[in-house]
């Protein structure tokens, strides 16, 4: 957390709290996250901030050649998919 910043943050009382994104939703099977983006972000470079960035940094974390130690915590992700440039949809 000191180098980068979760979509979703968890507090002391163990809450879900909203981070890079704003809201979120979850599909009844608890499959489709669908989160929806702060806008005006932007990284330390002033850089915008978008749904690709997303999609990149999970599909980076997660691909088979990644040396990633982390990497199991994405194993359970299907698909991330970019719905517009705020939204994003990652399906288990």
């Amino acid at each position: 957390a000191n180098v980068f910043e979760g979509l979703t943050r968890i507090n002391a009382k163990g809450e879900v709290l909203p981070a890079l994104a704003e809201s979120w939703t979850v599909s009844d099977d608890g499959k489709i996250y669908t989160f929806k983006l702060h806008k005006d972000v932007k990284f330390h470079d002033g850089t915008a901030f978008d749904a690709q960035d997303v999609k990149f940094s999970l599909d980076r974390a997660r691909d088979e050649k990644s040396v990633n130690p982390q990497k199991p915590l994405f194993a359970a992700i299907d698909t991330v998919e970019v719905v517009d440039p705020l939204t994003v949809k990652v399906t288990l």
